[in-house]
């Protein structure tokens, strides 16, 4: 009696690709065989099945399809750090079922894996390896690195990584225009999937020097993370617009979008009509400002385009990757945010050697409504 695994998930596995396992057992030629599989998260057995083998003693299992509706949505904390909410401890039990009648016998649990709320392409399933890439190391975007990343004042701006190891610190150097070091900040926390939302009021509250006078900073966790540098774009004759997306990783980046937010809106009434002439006390009189086709409610449809400045080709195809996301926020100079729905059936890599000038656009609808008042 064994059950032996010949393959599990990756210690650090996104939630929405597949969590593979493949096992086999001496026992397959018992009478009426059978493996019994149970998801185990965070210690609570959450789904159960039954399958067979495929291959000789051979069988696999795909977790995700139950992990990936179990694994909450991300967070959107307040504070400087936090721990995003969602990675989770994922195994799996197989065991024996066989006999006449058939019992449950022999019980092996696998290891755990670290999976999160995330969802890469086949593609980047297959090459990403996050224990060794990403985890201590690399944070969870794909901004194009060695370039600084822009913000505007008021809006939030979140940076998560993967770091299990322990208590760690986050470190922070902030400048003025000239390059000179204006301050440091470090935060010692505990968490599975950091998260800082470095809202420039929320910076404010920690420093001893005014927000307003820091025009860039740099941001890094622990010993052997790569170091990011975000600026603020202050230019205001554009009246600028910074959008937010979760993207592949389960984290969410911003950029802003500095040329134009062209607003525009779809009213759609419904009506009735109404006879022409109507008794009025004794009288039956003839109207025309109360017959004929008559509005009740309006419902306003509010839509805009959003657009980039002039940017690179690496810029533009890394942020095609806004049209695959689930979820939006744009956000205007003043902090204020609404949500919206990105409306893309298709989109390009642009590329330079075609085309010496990139843009890109993005058009949105807003994500509540608008309605007339009802007659």
């Amino acid at each position: 009696m064994a059950v032996t695994f010949h393959s599990i998930p990756n210690g650090y596995s996104p939630s929405d690709n597949p969590l593979k396992y493949e096992f086999s057992s001496n026992q397959t030629a018992q009478p009426n065989f059978s493996y019994i599989v149970e998801i185990n998260l965070n210690g609570a057995v959450i789904f159960q099945s039954r399958i067979f083998p495929e291959v000789g003693i051979y069988a696999h299992y795909d977790a995700s399809d139950i992990v990936k509706y179990r694994i909450p949505k991300p967070t959107m904390g307040t504070a400087l750090s936090q721990d995003n909410g969602t990675l989770q401890d994922l195994s799996l039990t197989v065991t024996e079922n066989y006999g006449t009648p058939a019992i449950n016998v022999g019980t092996t649990t696998s290891t755990v894996t670290r999976t999160w709320k995330a969802g890469l392409s086949d593609e980047d399933f297959i090459t990403k390896d996050f224990d060794t890439d990403y985890v201590t190391k690399k944070f969870l975007t794909n901004v194009p690195r060695g370039t600084n990343i822009q913000m505007t004042r008021g809006q939030d701006v979140y940076l998560e990584m993967i770091d299990d190891s322990g208590a760690v610190s986050s470190f922070f150097n902030f400048y003025d225009s000239d390059g000179i070091l204006l301050e440091t900040l470090s935060q010692n926390n505990t968490f599975g999937i950091w998260q800082l939302n470095m809202k420039d009021s929320i910076l404010d509250a920690l420093l001893t020097v005014s927000i307003a006078d820091v025009a860039y900073f740099t941001v890094k966790i622990g010993l052997f993370c790569e170091t990011l540098t975000y600026e603020y774009f202050d230019d205001y004759c554009n009246y600028p617009f910074s959008l937010m997306w979760m993207n592949e990783y389960g984290a969410k980046d911003s950029y802003v979008f500095k040329h134009n937010n062209e607003l525009k809106a779809s009213v759609k009434e419904s009506s009735y009509r109404s006879q022409f002439g109507k008794w009025v006390g004794n009288s039956f009189v003839y109207s025309v400002t109360d017959s004929g086709q008559i509005d009740y409610v309006k419902q306003i449809k509010q839509s805009g385009t959003i657009t980039t400045d002039y940017i690179t080709e690496e810029f533009q195809n890394y942020l095609v990757e806004i049209f695959d996301s689930p979820f939006y926020l744009l956000y205007d100079i003043n902090g204020y945010s609404i949500a919206i729905v990105v409306n893309a059936s298709s989109y390009s890599f642009d590329q330079s050697r075609f085309d010496e000038l990139l843009m890109l656009e993005v058009k949105y609808d807003k994500a509540s409504s608008k309605r007339s008042l009802t007659l």
